[in-house]
């Protein structure tokens, strides 16, 4: 027998730390055509001379059970300083 890892999806609201390799891209996100790589740049730049100003707003992915995969899924933040997590 053996024990199977259980993922606990966090109460709306909450503040968690979610590691780059655990979000996705969500296909919820309005925005359809990717930022230019010169936007992104400008981004990043922002970012690292001012840090990030607003939290991202992850949502759980969940199976089709209705059970939490351990992966959040994101609508934005494809660079910024950070190392890309969807490609």
């Amino acid at each position: 027998m053996s024990a199977k890892h259980v993922e606990t999806t966090p109460e709306s609201g909450t503040e968690i730390f979610v590691p780059l390799n655990k979000l996705k891209k969500s296909p919820k996100n309005a925005r359809k055509m990717p930022h230019s790589d010169a936007a992104i740049e400008a981004y990043a730049a922002s970012i690292a001379a001012k840090g990030i100003l607003q939290n991202l707003v992850v949502e759980p992915e969940v199976d089709g059970e209705g059970a939490a995969t351990g992966f959040y899924f994101v609508t934005s933040a494809r660079a910024g300083g950070l190392p890309s997590f969807c490609g």
